[in-house]
C-alpha cells in the first residue's frame, strides 16, 4: 500500500499490526506512511518512541530531521545532522547509505 501511494491505508494496517504485535518495525514503516501523507505531528510522536536503543533509531533520526525540515523547524534538525557528519567516517554502513555532501547540502539549508 505504501508503494502505491495509499498511505492513509498504509497507515491504518500499520496502526493494526502495531495493535496485534508492537514492534518498532511497524511504528517506522507508519512514521514513513505519515510522513508521505504529510502529517508530521503524527510521524513525530511515532519516531520519538524509537528509543536509543533500537537497532531502528538512526534511521528514525534520519526522518525526524527531514520532517523538521519540512514543517520548517530546522534548529531541531541541526544537532541530528551535525551528530551524523561527526561519526560519519566511524560507521560504515551510514556511508552506504548517505553522501558526506548530501549531510552538508541538508545542513546548509537547516
Amino acid at each position: 500500500l505504501d508503494k502505491s501511494k495509499q498511505y492513509s491505508e498504509a497507515t491504518k494496517n500499520f496502526t493494526r499490526a502495531i495493535v496485534l504485535s508492537p514492534n518498532k518495525g511497524f511504528v517506522m514503516n507508519r512514521a514513513k506512511s505519515f510522513v508521505n501523507n504529510k502529517e508530521y505531528n503524527s510521524a513525530l510522536e511515532d519516531l520519538d518512541s524509537i528509543e536509543e536503543s533500537s537497532v531502528l533509531f538512526r534511521d528514525a533520526e534520519d526522518l525526524k530531521a527531514k520532517v523538521y525540515v519540512a514543517i520548517g523547524k530546522h534548529r531541531d534538525a541541526i544537532p541530528i545532522l551535525e551528530n551524523r557528519l561527526k561519526n560519519y567516517d566511524k560507521d560504515k554502513d551510514y556511508k552506504k547509505k548517505f553522501k558526506k555532501a548530501s549531510i552538508y547540502a541538508a545542513l546548509k539549508y537547516a
